[in-house]
């Protein structure tokens, strides 16, 4: 008898378990997601399955009718059984949605500190790859005023002096297309995200590319829920439903079976508190120091900052480009050498200040739309 209840106890746990996450095992997950998943699935196993029993009873001498049972001439009996609680059971439904629910808030909390965190360095890789690819597309005009410089030089056209001074400008040049390049190597290899989001496409340097608005109320609504469900899992602690049954293995053979429900008084006013609980955890995800609403109004601050910045460096800029440009046409009437000479390392300071405004100009325009998506 007893390998036969065993037998059927494994087969319902077997039928059960199969059937109780097919979802998520078929969702892309991160790594948060298993492990929160795992879990969740792990404390679930617990509280859906049925526990198995096994019981040595030894009755009162005299006794002829116990509560638990009808007892045995020998005085002593063995039990085998199972108990189940429908509402462990449905805890453990809950327990999963928990897991779903952890998961999900993560993934939103990623996607929106992507945006708070690097948004503005996304701004300045945009920024520095357009400039890095205007010095390499110029480079051949630099090296060329180089090596006429040098010719110069060796027609002693022009003393050594004037011919160092090319040669620091294009030096100048040459260490600020490597620096150029490797700053933005190092942002791009910051803004590489270690896993993409599951919740939506992703823009230029990985972040996503839905307005910050939305992502920080995908945020809350995930943060929120998971509370939530939290506190449902926590409402079922008021309640026990317990059933449990078995076979006394004696001559005839006999069952046994009970059934007990009860209820935590406190759980006429534990509602109320839960309720407390979540409106007041909704208010600080918005509203406290590190809340949702402060961290948005700190980030267009510091956005506005940097775009304010850039445009006023952008306008000095823009002014030295205009009086180089200006000295050079007024250079350009003279046929002589060193007039020549010196319209050939003013080009290549103009070249330097191009590249300076081409990098502000597109700075601009990336944190403008930046700041665009931050306003939503």
């Amino acid at each position: 008898m007893l390998p036969t209840v065993r037998g059927m106890l494994l087969s319902v746990s077997i039928c059960m378990s199969a059937s109780l996450w097919p979802t998520a095992a078929g969702a892309r997950e991160t790594s948060y997601c298993k492990q929160a998943r795992a879990r969740a699935e792990s404390d679930a196993d617990l509280l859906m399955m049925p526990r198995v029993l096994v019981q040595g009873i030894r009755f009162p001498r005299g006794a002829q009718q116990l509560d638990s049972g009808a007892t045995t001439t020998e005085g002593y009996q063995l039990r085998t059984g199972f108990a189940f609680s429908p509402v462990d059971f449905y805890k453990g439904r809950a327990t999963l949605r928990v897991g779903d629910a952890d998961c999900r808030r993560h993934e939103t909390s990623l996607d929106l500190d992507a945006v708070i965190a690097r948004g503005a360095d996304g701004a300045r890789l945009r920024a520095l790859r357009e400039q890095a690819q205007f010095l390499k597309a110029r480079g051949e005009d630099w090296r060329a005023l180089q090596e006429r410089a040098a010719a110069r030089l060796s027609q002693r056209i022009i003393t050594v002096v004037e011919f160092t001074n090319v040669q620091r400008f294009v030096d100048g040049l040459e260490r600020k297309l490597v620096q150029v390049e490797g700053d933005a190597n190092q942002l791009g290899a910051r803004a590489e995200r270690p896993a993409a989001s599951e919740l939506g496409p992703s823009g230029a340097g990985g972040l996503p590319s839905l307005t910050l608005p939305v992502l920080a109320t995908r945020y809350l609504d995930a943060a929120v829920q998971f509370e939530r469900e939290a506190s449902s899992l926590r409402r079922l602690d008021d309640w026990r439903i317990q059933m449990s049954g078995g076979v006394i293995p004696q001559t005839p053979s006999d069952w046994y079976g009970s059934v007990e429900l009860s209820f935590n008084l406190g759980g006429l006013l534990r509602g109320a508190h839960e309720e407390n609980y979540v409106e007041a955890r909704s208010e600080s995800l918005k509203y406290a120091s590190d809340g949702v609403e402060t961290r948005l109004r700190q980030f267009r601050a510091e956005l506005g900052a940097l775009l304010d910045q850039a445009q006023r460096d952008l306008t000095v800029v823009q002014h030295s480009l205009d009086v180089i440009v200006a000295t050079r046409r007024a250079l350009e009437a003279s046929e002589s050498e060193s007039v020549a000479q010196a319209r050939d390392i003013l080009t290549i300071e103009q070249l330097s200040v191009e590249s300076d405004s081409v990098f502000l100009r597109e700075l601009v325009n990336a944190l403008t739309t930046l700041a665009e998506r931050a306003r939503g």
